[in-house]
């Protein structure tokens, strides 16, 4: 398989996490829609940070997609506000899609990739649970 059906293999499941994340009645696709990213990292090992950068872009393009009503609503020019709106929406999604394929760019050893991909996954959730379980737990204290 070539490089560019990777990456629009990759851009397709993107899409439909994001609109699985985004729309409730198609919760069911989140489960699914991965599953094509991983088959091509694990079937062809090259080009692996490209597929998942273009796969967290994607996703992250999409499911950031409210940022554009910050350039619709709070601006008086709407032209400006919008290109505003899309220029920090890009920006953010570039960063964030940076950032989950920065592991990935340190650690060169692509044979066990899936398994990095899943502990750098439980790594980021077990990082944002622990602030919101450490603030329940300081106002549980408050509370008593």
């Amino acid at each position: 398989m070539n490089k560019n059906k990777c990456i629009c293999i990759a851009a397709l499941s993107g899409l439909i996490s994001a609109l699985s994340f985004n729309i409730n009645c198609l919760w069911f696709a989140i489960f699914f829609s991965i599953s094509p990213v991983f088959y091509v990292i694990l079937k062809y090992k090259c080009h692996t940070k490209l597929i998942l950068f273009n796969f967290t872009f994607i996703f992250y393009c999409i499911s950031d997609i409210w940022i554009l009503s910050i350039g619709v609503n709070y601006f008086e020019n709407k032209y400006l506000g919008i290109i505003i709106s899309v220029i920090l929406l890009l920006i953010i999604s570039i960063l964030l899609s940076i950032i989950f394929i920065l592991p990935f760019t340190i650690y060169k050893n692509t044979n066990y990739i899936f398994t990095d991909i899943l502990i750098y996954i439980w790594r980021m959730a077990a990082r944002t649970i622990r602030p919101i379980c450490i603030s329940l737990e300081q106002t549980m204290q408050y509370c008593r």
